[in-house]
């Protein structure tokens, strides 16, 4: 675990008869078994983030439409994934700095990513300066979904599970 940090991506249309909170729980149960971890009561940030309460491995989790996203790490973590969509001109000049079309989405998901894994919901998206940012980002990209990893410390491979 210490040199990985380990994502899962999963369909919520197959699983139907679970909320979203319910099947990110129970797909990272089963991803923690797959790694050998035991599966730590869960404590909540005053912001709501959930962590574990012995805090020797973080993660976190993202839904979109049809997605959920998780991810577990040796140190704290953010992700977000969004569904292929269009951001408007509207959105792009007020929380992106008007980032051309292409790119819009990608940055939607780093700075979602960001402000997940520093726990500060209140932090105002225009004011996120992607270049300056400290941590190590990596990005999922297929025709469905664009999604960000955001983690601390160093850099790590990324494993699918």
């Amino acid at each position: 675990m210490e040199n990985k940090v380990y994502y899962k991506i999963v369909n919520k249309n197959k699983f139907n008869n679970l909320n979203e909170t319910e099947l990110a729980r129970l797909k990272l149960r089963e991803m923690m078994e797959a790694i050998g971890l035991e599966f730590d009561e869960l404590e909540y940030s005053k912001n709501g983030k959930p962590y574990f309460k012995n805090k020797k491995y973080f993660f976190n989790y993202s839904h979109s439409k049809n997605y959920i996203l998780i991810g577990i790490s040796k140190t704290e973590i953010g992700v977000d994934i969004e569904e292929e969509r269009n951001i408007s001109d509207n959105i792009s000049k007020k929380y992106l700095n008007d980032v051309d079309k292409k790119n819009r989405l990608k940055y939607w998901v780093i700075k979602e990513s960001y402000v997940k894994l520093i726990d500060k919901p209140e932090l105002l998206y225009e004011d996120i300066n992607i270049a300056n940012l400290k941590y190590n980002n990596k990005i999922i990209i297929n025709s469905n979904y664009i999604a960000s990893i955001m983690y601390d410390g160093n850099e790590r491979e990324l494993v699918e599970l």
